[in-house]
């Protein structure tokens, strides 16, 4: 007797051919939204002649106000409606497809999560950490798909290929690229060996590795809260309770995410903590907590740092490892946009009372 498959029948789906880039989208969608602008003024002004009409008087003067209200509406509507790309409905399409063969509750909530990122034009993003939450979006979704529906993970492939190496702009104004390798290599089933530890100044990469953490810094901060390469090494060279420390690929010298610290007064100052976009769900933070509350774990320096009030995702993972928020400091942020900050203190006491003596935090 042969076996009886759960597995239900389904349609198999396909990639979209990818569209050709315009060569110029700025100025096709500014003509574009000109035809919108002089459709509606004209058809503004047919219905001011058409009303003339009716009311039997001169047509002249219904023309024009139904003109400059057409004009007023039309600019109103070309400002505020998105003019989809030829790109644009390829990767609207493409998450359609993704979402009519999946079954996952997860799956199609993400999908829905990030429409809103393809909807309009991907140029620029409204936070720098938008850049984040997008990569970690898309690489949960890979983890999740079906691993006995070939073609949707086909399909989802083709899809990370084409958006990895986009450039998009910062609210800073710096341009970065959409990097999916990472997930490209979780989706074909390799393994991401992360190791983390702190980085030692007599290192012979130590040099290197300050200067791929002023870049992961810029993409992740900004350019008003990056440390230079020479700064941070000039702070981190003042008091041997200045440390950094980095996540990096096992085997390799390719860092992957840092946080460092650094005392002031009689206090230690977590100045920053990130990791490269592209390096989402591989549990960075985390491993960066761990290892840099474990070093500090056995003297115990009062510590604190500062965080956007929007960025949640940070708070969050502050709020596992024990650090308090203490109060919100109105426009801390002046660019980037302007934004309110929340200050946060590490509760000692609180590690320590979940630490058997000698144990590491984990």
């Amino acid at each position: 007797m042969n076996a009886v498959s759960n597995q239900l029948p389904y349609e198999e789906i396909k990639p979209i051919p990818e569209p050709k880039r315009e060569a110029y989208p700025r100025l096709l969608q500014l003509v574009s939204r000109v035809m919108l602008v002089v459709a509606i003024t004209g058809l503004g002004a047919g219905y001011g002649a058409v009303f003339g009409l009716w009311l039997n008087i001169s047509s002249i003067i219904p023309t024009v106000v139904g003109g400059v209200i057409g004009l007023v509406a039309g600019g109103i509507l070309a400002s505020t409606i998105p003019v989809a790309s030829r790109i644009t409905r390829y990767r609207t399409d493409t998450l359609d497809l993704i979402k009519k063969a999946s079954s996952d509750h997860y799956v199609l909530s993400f999908l829905d999560n990030i429409r809103g990122f393809f909807t309009y034009s991907l140029n620029r993003f409204k936070q720098t950490y938008d850049n984040h939450e997008l990569h970690r979006i898309m690489t949960m979704i890979t983890e999740m798909l079906d691993p006995t529906r070939k073609d949707i993970k086909k399909v989802w492939g083709a899809f990370l290929k084409h958006l990895h190496g986009t450039k998009v702009t910062n609210p800073d104004g710096r341009v970065v690229k959409l990097d999916f390798s990472l997930t490209l290599r979780k989706l074909q089933g390799k393994e991401i060996e992360v190791e983390a530890g702190i980085l030692n100044k007599d290192n012979p990469s130590y040099d290197d590795a300050l200067s791929q953490i002023e870049r992961i810094q810029k993409t992740s901060f900004g350019r008003v809260g990056t440390v230079s390469k020479e700064r941070m090494k000039h702070i981190l060279s003042q008091d041997e309770e200045n440390k950094c420390f980095i996540a990096k690929r096992k085997n390799s010298q390719k860092v992957l995410g840092f946080a460092w610290c650094h005392k002031e007064e009689d206090k230690l100052i977590l100045a920053g903590l990130a990791r490269r976009p592209g390096a989402a769900c591989l549990r960075i933070g985390d491993d960066l907590m761990v290892a840099l509350i474990n070093d500090l774990l056995p003297k115990a320096i009062p510590m604190e740092l500062k965080v956007r009030k929007s960025n949640t995702m940070a708070i969050r993972l502050y709020e596992k490892y024990d650090f308090e928020k203490v109060e919100e400091l109105p426009n801390y942020y002046p660019e980037g946009p302007e934004e309110d900050a929340v200050r946060m203190k590490l509760n000692w006491e609180a590690i320590r009372a979940r630490c058997k003596p000698q144990q590491a935090v984990s």
